[in-house]
């Protein structure tokens, strides 16, 4: 959580509790980073297919901007609650 570390200490945790969750739905390590207020990035390393589409149904098909970042050898997915 690198980029979430100016975040006040209560949200940290709960950040890292649904980094726990999606890392479960997923199967593979996922990090959330907040990019403002109710805006998400979730991201995990190398590409999986299998592991966005179970985190899309999570989110019921709401993730936009999926992808696979060929250079940083890094999936990402935003979400805009």
């Amino acid at each position: 959580m690198k980029s979430n570390s100016n975040i006040h200490p209560v949200y940290k945790s709960r950040v890292k509790s649904l980094e726990e969750t999606l890392t479960h739905i997923a199967g593979v390590p996922v990090e959330i980073t907040i990019r403002a207020i109710d805006h998400y990035t979730f991201t995990f390393d190398g590409r999986n297919d299998k592991a966005m589409s179970k985190l899309q149904a999570f989110f019921l098909g709401k993730l936009n901007g999926c992808g696979y970042d060929q250079e940083c050898n890094m999936s990402y997915a935003y979400y805009d609650a």
